[in-house]
């Protein structure tokens, strides 16, 4: 799996209004692990649901946690997130 943010910076993720940016962290859990994700780096050994729509949700296995920091003004920040994922 390889993290690709449109506003990330170095490792940092970075929630954009105008000109005003917030980081967040994004956290991907699955049964076995919890790491926190950079955007500069491949993620191996991760075991998604292997039915198409996770047997109507029953067979959900992973979770994506965002943290943002706290600051900034009021108005709606937005980042666009793709997680790239292949077979082994």
């Amino acid at each position: 799996m390889w993290p690709d943010s449109s506003e990330g910076l170095g490792n940092e993720f970075q929630l954009r209004n105008g000109d005003e940016l917030i980081r967040y962290k994004m956290t991907l859990s699955d049964e076995n692990q919890t790491t926190q994700i950079s955007n500069s780096n491949w993620y191996w050994g991760w075991t998604p649901s292997k039915s198409f729509n996770c047997n109507n949700y029953s067979n959900e296995n992973m979770t994506v946690t965002i943290q943002a920091d706290p600051g900034g003004s009021a108005g709606k920040y937005s980042d666009t997130m793709t997680l790239y994922v292949e077979p082994n």
